[in-house]
């Protein structure tokens, strides 16, 4: 299966070491993944999201500002936005970008990400075809106006201009087939005490196409999450009993 981008990247600043609230512009579906990176102009670390059940893919900080990325699966009633931690520091901007991906392994990354002290982001080996690769940077600067690098799509970006400003940025790649995947720099990007993650995901795999009988009629299933008894449950695989041993499909 192939990950896909459900509807668009979203970005969002605040000033003052204020919280930030993206809005997804399409609701997530069960299973799917948001991942969040996001970051301000000072030491110390301490970013984080406040909406429930994400998981921290990398943090990383220098003299010049903290930066972090997270994950979560939608489970069976997906959120409408994430809630990001400012550090409430009078004199700093504040930033946070999201993607909603559809089409992601129950693994979610396909390898341990690279993180670095930065404007390049670090490289990274994905294990599996087809492996979307993320980057995300943040930098104490003024510059609001670079491009993403070469190859890379989805670009997102924005700026909190205060009195520590600071800018960050996401952009994806499809790296198929597996191995190196070196980005290039941002472009045109004049940065202070940059910081980069870079994230492998993981695709689905393409699974069996069948039909399961649910509320009366019949439904078309790959992979994702599936509604037994009332409950959303996850699947990466089934068990058939043909003829008579189970067999996984």
């Amino acid at each position: 299966m192939t990950i896909a981008l459900r509807g668009t990247g979203q970005f969002g600043t605040a000033l003052n070491g204020g919280n930030v609230t993206l809005t997804f512009d399409v609701a997530p579906e069960p299973g799917d993944v948001v991942i969040v990176s996001g970051g301000w102009p000072r030491s110390g670390g301490g970013v984080g999201i406040s909406t429930a059940g994400y998981t921290e893919i990398a943090a990383i900080s220098n003299i010049g500002g903290s930066f972090a990325a997270f994950y979560k699966v939608m489970g069976a009633s997906p959120d409408s936005n994430v809630v990001c931690l400012g550090n409430a520091q009078a004199e700093d901007g504040i930033c946070y970008g999201s993607y909603v991906l559809s089409g992601v392994h129950a693994d979610v990354q396909d390898q341990t990400p690279e993180s670095a002290s930065q404007e390049q982001p670090p490289a990274i080996v994905t294990q599996t075809d087809n492996a979307w690769v993320i980057i995300c940077s943040g930098s104490w600067t003024t510059d609001d106006v670079f491009t993403a690098p070469a190859g890379y799509g989805n670009f997102i970006f924005d700026f909190a201009n205060d009195t520590r400003d600071y800018v960050a940025a996401m952009a994806t790649k499809e790296v198929s087939p597996a191995g190196t995947e070196t980005p290039a720099t941002w472009g045109a990007w004049d940065t202070g005490y940059p910081l980069s993650i870079t994230i492998a995901l993981k695709p689905a795999a393409a699974g069996l196409n069948m039909n399961v009988k649910a509320d009366g009629g019949w439904k078309a299933v790959n992979s994702g999450m599936v509604k037994v008894n009332g409950a959303w449950k996850s699947i990466s695989s089934l068990m058939v009993k043909a003829p008579a041993d189970w067999k996984q499909v």
